[in-house]
């Protein structure tokens, strides 16, 4: 982390709600409308919070975001869980139209070059940022990039992953189901690329912790581990 990484803390904007899509079970996509002229860089998130007096608890969240400003609006996606939160309970259920508040985009969970091998490990709905640094590579064929897609039970943005990796051959992505396998699969791409590659990381704190963990006992550098814990999916 930088202080170049906050640059964006400071800024703030209202967005309209477009849509909140149940896609399976309790994930769920949101598209806000991006007010015009809002860039951000792939990869960041922001601090979303909804003004109403009869919100319980927090009236805020941070969330990654999961589109490129080419895209022309913003996209989150999240959990509700099984004991969902007021907050979410209200955003999934807000009318077309509805303002929300956002401070930022800003975050280091960015492109460091433009040229090294990319090892990307997305757990459960940690592949929101990932969505976003895959659509901002989707051109890029000379860069080998590849996924590591863990979930037990649902891939978010499958569809756009499996297009992206069909349109772009130096992409490869591998969807897998259980610990065992998610270690083996990065693994391997580690005793392959070594500290000549960037590995992001994105879930839950416990699992990036695991990550690191075991990237660290293959002699990845540090300089080399760029993560993002969820916590507002």
């Amino acid at each position: 982390m930088k202080l170049k990484d906050f640059k964006g803390i400071g800024k703030t904007a209202m967005l309209e709600f477009i849509d909140a899509k149940n896609v399976f079970e309790d994930y769920y996509e949101i598209s806000l409308q991006a007010s015009k002229g809002l860039k951000w860089v792939p990869g960041t998130h922001a601090i979303f919070s909804i003004k109403d007096k009869e919100l319980k608890g927090k009236k805020w969240r941070a969330f990654s975001i999961a589109s490129t400003a080419e895209e022309g609006l913003i996209l989150l996606g999240t959990r509700t869980g099984k004991n969902i939160s007021n907050f979410k309970k209200k955003l999934i259920n807000m009318s077309k139209g509805d303002l929300i508040k956002m401070r930022g985009p800003f975050g280091w969970f960015t492109l460091q070059d433009q040229e090294s091998p990319l090892v990307m490990i997305g757990m459960g709905v940690g592949i929101t940022p990932i969505r976003a640094l895959l659509k901002q590579l989707d051109n890029n064929t000379d860069r080998k990039v590849d996924l590591v897609y863990s979930s037990v039970d649902h891939f978010m943005f499958e569809d756009m992953i499996n297009e992206t990796v069909k349109r772009n051959k130096s992409f490869d992505v591998h969807y897998v189901y259980t610990i065992e396998d998610t270690v083996n699969a990065y693994s391997e791409l580690a005793k392959k690329h070594k500290n000549n590659a960037y590995y992001y990381i994105s879930g839950s704190q416990k699992a990036i912790k695991s990550v690191k963990d075991t990237l660290k006992k293959l002699d990845i550098k540090k300089s080399c581990m760029i993560f993002d814990p969820f916590l507002g999916y």
